[in-house]
């Protein structure tokens, strides 16, 4: 009974740490959060306690879960994974690899209830026009086009809060329009990325500090812990951190293996020994081996 009640205290207020997590996770992939989603919040804040109960009574939970989720969901995987610090910091917990996985998963339920409308509009026949809209929809998961209207019909003051592709050039322009071609092309398809992050929060001035060419080496490793040290060093060399960061590195991939699927890992501490952020690229002529199940020939 004593230890239950000690459980209580312990398990009480991540509400606020959960909704600071959930915002810097939508920072980086820039879906809307308004912080407000109770059902959200909750979630996560459940899967904190029950990990907190897991943890006190010393409970062995393993689904092998994040094997699928970073097959699929590579990137929500590591953008959950990086910032996974903020709820270990507030709850005194090591989260492991599918304690992670369950997170993207909510996040992910979440983002699809609340992405962008987005409107798709087209001169083309019916059969070409669904063709480009399937085109468009795999490659924007985060918007949702909810239908295909006819240019004739179109009239851009009715979706103002829709971001709108047109493969026809309209008459007004707006700063929720995009007109491409009628293939919707490969360029097209680059060019709505690039009118979409104009509204993102990374600014080039920051991505071009943080993502340096002097950082970004091809060479070969011997294993795991010689990459490691290759990569630090690229680091140590430009002034971003400190003598006894690739200790803390070393001791983060303990706790948690920071691979994220399709031979692809992103070792990663923060604060100790860093002075400024700084992302060193390693692209190696071979795999190493990274954990027990995969390989990894890409390192951020």
């Amino acid at each position: 009974e004593a230890c239950t009640v000690q459980g209580r205290e312990r398990l009480s207020g991540y509400s606020g740490d959960v909704r600071r997590y959930l915002k810097e996770v939508k920072h980086v992939l820039g879906f809307y959060y308004d912080g407000d989603d109770k059902e959200l919040v909750a979630n996560v804040e459940d899967l904190v306690m029950a990990m907190r109960y897991r943890d006190i009574y010393r409970i062995y939970d393993w689904t092998d879960l994040s094997k699928d989720v970073k097959e699929h969901l590579p990137g929500l995987y590591a953008v959950c994974m990086t910032q996974i610090y903020i709820l270990e910091e507030a709850a005194g917990l090591n989260f492991q690899e599918d304690d992670i996985a369950r997170i993207v998963l909510l996040v992910q339920n979440y983002m699809k209830k609340r992405r962008r409308e987005a409107i798709f509009v087209t001169a083309a026949n019916e059969e070409e026009s669904y063709y480009n809209l399937k085109k468009l929809k795999d490659e924007f998961p985060h918007l949702h086009f909810g239908e295909v209207v006819n240019y004739q019909n179109f009239r851009i003051e009715d979706y103002e809060r829709a971001f709108v592709v047109s493969t026809v050039v309209l008459k007004k322009e707006a700063q929720n329009l995009i007109c491409i071609t009628k293939h919707v092309s490969r360029s097209d398809i680059e060019a709505i990325k690039i009118k979409l992050a104009k509204n993102s929060m990374f600014k080039q001035e920051i991505l071009k500090k943080v993502f340096s060419e002097e950082l970004i080496y091809d060479m070969t490793a011997w294993n795991k812990e010689d990459a490691l040290k290759k990569a630090v060093n690229g680091l140590l060399r430009q002034g971003y951190v400190e003598e006894g960061f690739l200790d803390e590195v070393l001791a983060r991939e303990k706790i948690l293996t920071t691979s994220i699927g399709n031979k692809v890992a992103i070792p990663h501490v923060y604060k100790k020994h860093v002075i400024e952020s700084g992302v060193s690229i390693i692209r190696l002529k071979n795999s190493v081996k990274w954990s027990e199940e995969e390989r990894v020939d890409l390192i951020f």
